[in-house]
Parts: C-alpha cells; structure tokens; sequence
C-alpha cells in the first residue's frame, strides 16, 4: 500500500505472501517511506530517496522470514520519454543477524543496483524489465546478478497488478535465483 502524504512524499506497508520449498504464509513486513528531493522536468530526471525498515515477524523455520530487521537506504532517478521510462536504483541494506537455535548468525551489510524501464504497450498496461546487482548478505557467499520481466496494469485508478519472472543470469545460477515469479497488487492512496 502507498499513501501520499505531500505532493513529494509517500509511505509505504507491504506484506507478501510467499510459498517456496513446500512452505506458504506472510513474509516479512516492510515500513518505508519515499521523499522526492527533484521532481522531473522536460530536460532532466527525477530524483529520490527511499528508507525501509524490514520487520521480523515471519516464520524463519519456515523460510518465510530471515529472522532478523533490515535498514534499506535508496537513491531512485527516473526519467520519461514518451511512452518509455528508465530507472536508476543505488542502495545500502543494514543486515541484521538472526538467532537459529540460539547460535547468531553472521551477516554483512550489502550494497544493490538496479537498471530498469517501463515500456507502455497500451496506456492502462506496461512491460517491466530490471536487471540488478547485489551483494550476499552472508559472508563468502556469491552475489547476485539477475534480472527480471514482467507486467504492470492499471485495473482501477488506485489499484494495479504486476506478475514478473526472473532469474540468474550468472552461469549455473550461482547467487541465484533459479527462477522467481513475482505476483502482486499496489493500492496506493494519492495525495
């Protein structure tokens, strides 16, 4: 859910339902808030800055949660031409270590970037493609180099889907993921 607060600022809940190796429910919640520090014009991108706090809350045996909460810094730029945008990500993740059977886990904090555009194939429907870098949050652990594709519709004037599907794009998979499939629904509250 997203709720503009100003004509620059929104906060954001998300909760996902996750399955994954035989196991469904809530994943972790997320807390964020966005602020707009440069709106874009004709000649020159917009710029923002993001900060999430994710929560705790889901099953870690499960695999539904990590176990531990996570601080997420972004800088976001955006630039729209026509029917086509392109986005910049740049973020820095405070990683916090879980507990599993009362043996701390070590963590490291990562760093991610992200390239990605928007395609408008008809003015209700979008393409999404994203390829993105992340460090591993576990220590010696390869990082991830995937990318994503999928789709954005406007079902309603507050309300739209998305569906993506993506994967490694680094030989064997190695940091992963084999495959995600991500589906989800944005209500969002204008300001």
């Amino acid at each position: 859910m997203v709720w503009g607060i100003s004509d620059r600022q929104e906060i954001t809940f998300e909760i996902p339902y996750l399955s994954a190796d035989g196991a469904s429910g809530f994943g972790d919640a997320v807390l964020g808030t966005k602020y707009q520090f440069l709106k874009e014009t004709e000649g020159a991108p917009g710029i923002a800055g993001s900060f999430e706090i994710k929560l705790a809350n889901a099953s870690q045996s499960k695999g539904l949660g990590t176990g531990a909460m996570e601080y997420d810094f972004r800088v976001r730029s955006q630039k729209t031409w026509g029917w086509f945008t392109g986005i910049i990500n740049l973020g820095y993740t405070i990683i916090g270590e879980p507990n599993i059977d009362g043996v701390r886990q070590a963590r490291q904090n990562v760093w991610f970037t992200a390239f990605a555009q928007e395609f408008e194939i008809f003015p209700e429907t979008k393409l999404l493609s994203e390829i993105y870098w992340k460090e591993s949050d576990e220590p010696d652990a390869p990082n991830r180099f995937a990318f994503d594709v999928g789709f954005k519709h406007q079902i309603l004037p507050h309300l739209a889907g998305h569906v993506a599907i993506g994967k490694s794009l680094r030989e064997d998979n190695v940091g992963g993921p084999n495959l995600r499939v991500y589906m989800g629904i944005k209500l969002e509250f204008p300001y």
